[in-house]
Protein backbone atom coordinates (compact mmCIF):
# COMPACT_ATOMS: atom_id res chain seq x y z
CA UNK A 1 0.00 0.00 0.00
CA UNK A 2 1.23 3.68 -0.53
CA UNK A 3 2.13 5.29 2.02
CA UNK A 4 1.38 9.33 1.71
CA UNK A 5 3.11 11.82 3.10
CA UNK A 6 1.61 14.40 1.60
CA UNK A 7 -2.00 15.19 1.00
CA UNK A 8 -3.81 18.20 -0.72
CA UNK A 9 -7.48 17.97 -1.65
CA UNK A 10 -8.36 21.94 -0.45
CA UNK A 11 -10.83 22.06 -3.34
CA UNK A 12 -13.32 19.00 -2.26
CA UNK A 13 -16.19 20.24 -0.51
CA UNK A 14 -18.93 17.76 -1.50
CA UNK A 15 -19.94 15.02 0.51
CA UNK A 16 -19.68 12.71 -2.11
CA UNK A 17 -16.30 12.47 -1.24
CA UNK A 18 -16.14 12.15 2.06
CA UNK A 19 -16.33 8.52 2.41
CA UNK A 20 -13.06 7.87 0.38
CA UNK A 21 -11.33 11.10 2.31
CA UNK A 22 -11.91 9.51 4.80
CA UNK A 23 -10.57 6.12 3.82
CA UNK A 24 -7.42 7.49 2.38
CA UNK A 25 -6.62 9.97 5.62
CA UNK A 26 -6.97 6.95 7.83
CA UNK A 27 -4.97 4.68 5.97
CA UNK A 28 -2.19 7.70 5.64
CA UNK A 29 -2.48 9.09 8.97
CA UNK A 30 0.86 7.41 10.19
CA UNK A 31 3.31 9.23 7.49
CA UNK A 32 1.38 12.47 6.23
CA UNK A 33 3.40 14.92 6.89
CA UNK A 34 1.44 17.99 4.72
CA UNK A 35 -1.75 18.17 4.69
CA UNK A 36 -4.21 20.52 3.18
CA UNK A 37 -7.74 20.10 2.94
CA UNK A 38 -11.18 21.79 3.61
CA UNK A 39 -12.73 21.38 6.79
CA UNK A 40 -16.66 22.23 5.56
CA UNK A 41 -17.10 18.49 4.44
CA UNK A 42 -15.80 17.26 8.19
CA UNK A 43 -17.09 16.70 11.53
CA UNK A 44 -15.36 15.88 14.86
CA UNK A 45 -17.06 12.74 14.77
CA UNK A 46 -15.98 11.43 11.89
CA UNK A 47 -11.76 13.00 12.49
CA UNK A 48 -12.04 11.46 16.75
CA UNK A 49 -10.04 8.32 16.17
CA UNK A 50 -7.51 9.80 13.46
CA UNK A 51 -4.22 10.45 15.16
CA UNK A 52 -1.30 12.24 12.84
CA UNK A 53 1.55 12.21 14.67
CA UNK A 54 4.34 13.48 11.78
CA UNK A 55 2.50 16.27 10.59
CA UNK A 56 4.41 19.28 10.21
CA UNK A 57 2.52 20.99 7.65
CA UNK A 58 -1.37 22.08 7.87
CA UNK A 59 -3.14 23.83 5.53
CA UNK A 60 -6.91 24.63 6.65
CA UNK A 61 -9.63 25.90 4.30
CA UNK A 62 -12.78 27.10 6.81
CA UNK A 63 -16.26 28.67 6.82
CA UNK A 64 -16.60 30.59 10.04
CA UNK A 65 -19.26 27.01 11.50
CA UNK A 66 -16.03 24.85 10.41
CA UNK A 67 -13.83 26.60 13.24
CA UNK A 68 -14.80 24.07 16.03
CA UNK A 69 -13.54 21.10 14.02
CA UNK A 70 -10.15 23.10 13.70
CA UNK A 71 -9.93 23.85 17.03
CA UNK A 72 -10.81 20.01 17.70
CA UNK A 73 -8.21 18.73 14.96
CA UNK A 74 -5.08 21.12 16.39
CA UNK A 75 -5.99 19.95 20.26
CA UNK A 76 -6.91 16.13 20.01
CA UNK A 77 -5.22 14.76 16.85
CA UNK A 78 -1.22 16.03 16.40
CA UNK A 79 1.32 13.95 18.30
CA UNK A 80 4.45 16.10 16.96
CA UNK A 81 4.35 20.01 16.97
CA UNK A 82 3.44 21.54 13.74
CA UNK A 83 6.00 23.77 11.84
CA UNK A 84 3.90 25.25 9.32
CA UNK A 85 0.32 26.53 10.10
CA UNK A 86 -1.71 28.16 6.92
CA UNK A 87 -5.88 28.84 8.19
CA UNK A 88 -8.15 30.57 5.68
CA UNK A 89 -11.41 31.04 6.47
CA UNK A 90 -13.16 31.89 3.20
CA UNK A 91 -16.67 32.92 4.64
CA UNK A 92 -17.94 34.67 7.69
CA UNK A 93 -15.51 36.14 10.90
CA UNK A 94 -12.36 35.07 12.23
CA UNK A 95 -13.62 33.70 15.64
CA UNK A 96 -10.66 35.07 18.60
CA UNK A 97 -10.79 31.94 20.65
CA UNK A 98 -9.03 30.31 17.67
CA UNK A 99 -5.70 31.84 18.68
CA UNK A 100 -5.59 30.43 22.40
CA UNK A 101 -6.30 26.77 20.46
CA UNK A 102 -3.37 27.71 17.93
CA UNK A 103 -1.14 29.54 21.60
CA UNK A 104 -1.82 26.18 23.26
CA UNK A 105 -0.72 23.67 20.64
CA UNK A 106 1.23 25.18 17.84
CA UNK A 107 4.02 27.10 20.19
CA UNK A 108 7.28 25.61 17.73
CA UNK A 109 5.43 27.27 14.39
CA UNK A 110 8.15 28.88 12.07
CA UNK A 111 5.68 29.90 9.69
CA UNK A 112 2.16 31.25 10.66
CA UNK A 113 -0.11 32.55 7.68
CA UNK A 114 -3.77 33.90 8.56
CA UNK A 115 -6.36 34.95 5.81
CA UNK A 116 -9.96 36.54 6.67
CA UNK A 117 -12.38 39.01 5.28
CA UNK A 118 -13.03 39.99 9.09
CA UNK A 119 -11.43 39.60 12.26
CA UNK A 120 -13.23 41.88 14.36
CA UNK A 121 -15.34 39.03 16.78
CA UNK A 122 -16.01 41.87 19.98
CA UNK A 123 -13.41 41.92 22.44
CA UNK A 124 -10.00 42.26 22.55
CA UNK A 125 -7.53 39.85 20.86
CA UNK A 126 -4.66 38.46 22.75
CA UNK A 127 -1.89 38.10 20.73
CA UNK A 128 0.50 38.18 23.54
CA UNK A 129 1.26 34.08 22.32
CA UNK A 130 2.91 35.10 19.46
CA UNK A 131 6.12 36.39 21.10
CA UNK A 132 6.63 33.50 22.78
CA UNK A 133 6.85 31.81 19.56
CA UNK A 134 10.69 31.68 19.62
CA UNK A 135 10.96 29.69 15.88
CA UNK A 136 8.68 31.50 13.97
CA UNK A 137 10.30 32.85 10.56
CA UNK A 138 7.49 33.63 8.41
CA UNK A 139 3.93 35.33 9.34
CA UNK A 140 1.39 36.97 7.33
CA UNK A 141 -1.84 38.24 7.99
CA UNK A 142 -3.79 39.15 4.88
CA UNK A 143 -7.67 40.86 4.42
CA UNK A 144 -8.33 39.75 1.11
CA UNK A 145 -9.64 42.57 -0.92
CA UNK A 146 -13.08 42.24 -2.47
CA UNK A 147 -16.54 44.11 -2.93
CA UNK A 148 -17.54 42.12 -0.20
CA UNK A 149 -15.60 43.95 2.24
CA UNK A 150 -17.24 47.19 1.31
CA UNK A 151 -19.98 46.69 3.87
CA UNK A 152 -17.43 46.23 6.71
CA UNK A 153 -16.85 49.54 8.37
CA UNK A 154 -13.87 48.84 10.64
CA UNK A 155 -10.99 46.06 10.51
CA UNK A 156 -9.54 45.09 13.96
CA UNK A 157 -8.41 48.17 15.09
CA UNK A 158 -5.01 48.70 14.95
CA UNK A 159 -4.36 45.51 14.01
CA UNK A 160 -0.81 45.94 11.88
CA UNK A 161 0.42 47.73 15.27
CA UNK A 162 -0.94 45.24 17.84
CA UNK A 163 0.83 42.59 16.02
CA UNK A 164 4.36 43.98 15.18
CA UNK A 165 4.44 45.00 19.01
CA UNK A 166 3.34 41.01 19.49
CA UNK A 167 5.83 39.68 17.49
CA UNK A 168 9.16 37.94 17.99
CA UNK A 169 11.61 40.30 16.65
CA UNK A 170 15.13 38.89 16.23
CA UNK A 171 14.12 35.21 14.75
CA UNK A 172 11.81 36.30 11.64
CA UNK A 173 12.85 36.60 8.26
CA UNK A 174 9.28 37.17 6.32
CA UNK A 175 7.26 40.10 7.80
CA UNK A 176 4.13 40.55 5.74
CA UNK A 177 0.43 42.00 5.96
CA UNK A 178 -2.38 42.75 3.20
CA UNK A 179 -5.59 44.70 3.20
CA UNK A 180 -4.67 45.65 7.15
CA UNK A 181 -6.87 48.85 6.66
CA UNK A 182 -10.04 49.92 5.69
CA UNK A 183 -11.33 53.01 7.93
CA UNK A 184 -9.08 52.41 10.78
CA UNK A 185 -5.12 52.93 10.74
CA UNK A 186 -2.49 50.37 10.81
CA UNK A 187 -1.11 52.73 13.41
CA UNK A 188 -2.92 53.03 16.46
CA UNK A 189 -2.00 53.63 20.18
CA UNK A 190 -4.30 53.81 23.11
CA UNK A 191 -4.02 56.87 25.25
CA UNK A 192 -6.78 56.83 27.91
CA UNK A 193 -9.93 55.96 25.92
CA UNK A 194 -8.91 57.27 22.69
CA UNK A 195 -7.44 56.26 19.69
CA UNK A 196 -4.20 58.20 18.67
CA UNK A 197 -1.78 57.96 15.92
CA UNK A 198 1.42 57.09 17.98
CA UNK A 199 4.37 59.57 16.85
CA UNK A 200 7.40 58.88 14.52
CA UNK A 201 9.97 57.70 16.68
CA UNK A 202 7.77 54.69 18.36
CA UNK A 203 7.17 53.13 14.21
CA UNK A 204 10.89 53.49 14.17
CA UNK A 205 11.75 52.11 17.39
CA UNK A 206 9.14 49.05 16.63
CA UNK A 207 10.51 48.36 13.36
CA UNK A 208 13.88 48.54 14.27
CA UNK A 209 13.75 45.34 16.24
CA UNK A 210 13.23 43.31 12.89
CA UNK A 211 16.78 43.73 11.76
CA UNK A 212 17.00 40.71 10.28
CA UNK A 213 13.99 40.71 8.10
CA UNK A 214 14.44 39.86 4.45
CA UNK A 215 10.90 39.94 2.83
CA UNK A 216 8.80 43.27 4.10
CA UNK A 217 5.03 43.81 2.58
CA UNK A 218 2.62 46.54 3.60
CA UNK A 219 0.33 45.58 0.89
CA UNK A 220 -2.66 47.87 1.25
CA UNK A 221 -2.53 48.55 4.53
CA UNK A 222 -3.21 52.27 4.08
CA UNK A 223 -0.54 54.84 6.14
CA UNK A 224 1.61 52.07 7.22
CA UNK A 225 4.76 53.70 5.34
CA UNK A 226 5.03 57.01 4.79
CA UNK A 227 8.19 59.11 3.30
CA UNK A 228 9.84 58.97 6.88
CA UNK A 229 9.38 55.36 7.50
CA UNK A 230 10.40 54.07 4.11
CA UNK A 231 13.80 55.93 4.77
CA UNK A 232 13.98 53.94 8.05
CA UNK A 233 13.68 50.93 6.00
CA UNK A 234 16.21 51.85 3.65
CA UNK A 235 18.65 52.64 5.96
CA UNK A 236 18.11 50.38 8.71
CA UNK A 237 16.70 47.73 7.55
CA UNK A 238 19.73 46.02 5.82
CA UNK A 239 18.88 42.38 5.35
CA UNK A 240 16.10 42.96 2.99
CA UNK A 241 15.61 41.11 -0.20
CA UNK A 242 11.95 42.11 -1.09
CA UNK A 243 9.75 44.75 0.08
CA UNK A 244 5.96 45.23 -1.13
CA UNK A 245 4.74 48.83 -0.26
CA UNK A 246 1.59 48.82 -2.91
CA UNK A 247 -1.19 51.33 -1.73
CA UNK A 248 0.62 52.83 0.97
CA UNK A 249 -1.25 56.13 0.78
CA UNK A 250 1.47 57.79 2.67
CA UNK A 251 4.39 57.65 0.51
CA UNK A 252 5.64 59.76 -2.04
CA UNK A 253 7.81 60.22 -4.80
CA UNK A 254 10.29 62.20 -2.03
CA UNK A 255 10.40 59.79 -0.05
CA UNK A 256 11.66 57.19 -2.46
CA UNK A 257 14.09 59.52 -3.92
CA UNK A 258 15.55 60.30 -0.49
CA UNK A 259 14.82 64.11 -1.24
CA UNK A 260 12.07 64.58 1.46
CA UNK A 261 12.23 68.86 2.60
CA UNK A 262 14.36 69.49 5.36
CA UNK A 263 15.77 65.76 5.78
CA UNK A 264 19.08 65.43 7.07
CA UNK A 265 22.33 64.21 4.45
CA UNK A 266 22.08 60.32 5.80
CA UNK A 267 18.49 60.59 3.31
CA UNK A 268 18.73 57.24 1.07
CA UNK A 269 17.50 57.09 -2.34
CA UNK A 270 17.06 54.01 -4.77
CA UNK A 271 19.89 55.06 -6.29
CA UNK A 272 22.32 54.13 -3.78
CA UNK A 273 20.50 51.62 -1.85
CA UNK A 274 23.01 48.26 -0.93
CA UNK A 275 22.98 44.86 -1.00
CA UNK A 276 19.80 42.38 -2.30
CA UNK A 277 17.18 44.84 -2.03
CA UNK A 278 19.40 47.73 -4.45
CA UNK A 279 19.78 44.55 -6.87
CA UNK A 280 15.97 43.94 -6.90
CA UNK A 281 15.20 47.49 -7.39
CA UNK A 282 17.83 48.03 -9.50
CA UNK A 283 16.93 45.41 -12.13
CA UNK A 284 13.50 46.52 -12.27
CA UNK A 285 14.30 50.33 -13.10
CA UNK A 286 16.55 48.49 -16.15
CA UNK A 287 13.64 46.71 -17.29
CA UNK A 288 11.52 50.30 -17.21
Amino acid sequence: MTCLETLHVTKVKSKLFLKPLLLLLRNNQETLRDLSIHFTVWSCTELKTMIFPRLKRLTATIDSDDQEILKAFLSNHLRTSLEELDIAVVRGKFDRSLFQVIATNCANLKKFHLKAKDFNTGGNVDRTFLGGMKQLEDFYIARPFSHENRGINEHTLGTGQRFLESLPRNQLQRLRFKGIKKRSSFWRAKRGNVYVEPDLSFKLDLLGGFHNVKCLSFDRCGNAVDDQVIQFIFREMSALEELEISHCRGLTDAGIAGTIPGQSSDSVSIQNLKGELYKLLSNCIKRL
